[in-house]
């Protein structure tokens, strides 16, 4: 099921190849990693003293968000500030489920 309708076969199916082309694409053209992530953190980190953790993950995981949530808790314990930077461009894959509409 997806966006709350029942998906045919050749509809998962296309889903799936396009959600591989998107992670080939989304690692060359949108390095959304934990390197590159750190590298902001520590800049937020260093202009304003405050301590600042970038933790990345997959939310098509199920359970990817608890883990988030637990380790920064764990870490440093009750945010003040979160920022999500889940993408918007999977609108671009039909039947994705995930876009702009839907990370608002």
């Amino acid at each position: 099921m997806v966006n709350n309708r029942l998906i045919s076969d050749t509809e998962r199916i296309s889903h799936c190849q396009c959600d591989t082309e998107y992670r080939q694409t989304t690692d060359r053209h949108y390095p959304r990693k934990l390197d590159v992530l750190q590298k902001t953190a520590d800049e937020i980190q260093e202009k304003t003293g405050n301590k600042v953790k970038a933790i990345a993950t997959d939310v098509r995981e199920p359970g990817s968000e608890r883990k988030v949530v637990s380790e920064c808790i764990e870490e440093m314990g009750l945010p003040h500030l979160v920022v999500n930077m889940v993408s918007s461009h999977r609108h671009q894959c039909p039947g994705s489920g995930v876009g702009c509409k839907s990370t608002r």
